[in-house]
């Protein structure tokens, strides 16, 4: 069989990446049936899927590389001001990426109990990419020391995985009602449990280059 032109093969691959976002959130791994939940609604055949991906398990593999683009993308896009303003800022675009995003976070916190060692793997390794993320732009702007920053990182990355599972819990409705308030709240835990840790000086920026 020919192979599909690469401009066909890539809007195969973002259709089916994009239903996978909405099945994977909705359903699950395990739940997932790659015909019906997948390929049909998405408008794919078996022949062009297997062109793409091993099984449904790489789909969800890369569904979650996608993840990481658009959260890094979102959430690590350039700031400034202090150190209290960059962790006020991650925490905003925190909230604004699972409102924005909720089927992927959704992917995120349920899979990372995964038996399949491929997902839990991929999740795990994702972790650590994060707190390095969120400590480079925390070093990038302020004037604390690198050691100090992965502390920061880490303790909102621990954070941020409770906050996602609580958050999405909640109805939409729930969810309109006490974004702010949450978010406020979370925030200034964020804040204040930093400065408590690690900042001698969270008032100084570091000027840009």
């Amino acid at each position: 069989m020919p192979s599909p032109s690469p401009n066909r093969a890539q809007q195969t691959r973002t259709a089916l990446i994009e239903q996978g976002i909405r099945a994977f959130g909705e359903l699950g791994h395990d739940r997932v049936n790659l015909v019906a939940d997948i390929l049909e609604p998405a408008g794919v055949n078996p022949g062009s899927f297997y062109f793409q991906f091993a099984d449904k398990t790489d789909l969800l593999l890369a569904v979650l590389d996608e993840a990481g683009t658009r959260r890094a993308a979102t959430i690590l896009a350039p700031m400034e001001g202090s150190a209290e303003d960059i962790i006020a800022t991650i925490m905003g675009r925190f909230f604004d990426s699972i409102d924005d995003e909720d089927h992927l976070w959704a992917i995120q916190s349920r899979e990372r109990s995964s038996a399949e060692p491929r997902i839990r793997d991929l999740i795990l390794q994702a972790r650590v990419e994060w707190i390095e993320g969120i400590t480079s732009a925390i070093v990038t702007h302020t004037n604390m020391p690198e050691e100090d920053a992965r502390r920061v990182a880490e303790m909102i990355v621990v954070f941020g995985v409770g906050l996602v599972a609580f958050y999405l819990d909640l109805s939409p409705d729930e969810r309109a009602q006490r974004r702010d308030r949450l978010h406020d709240a979370a925030t200034q835990f964020v804040v204040t449990g930093a400065t408590a840790m690690v900042l001698a000086d969270p008032t100084t920026p570091r000027n840009a280059p």
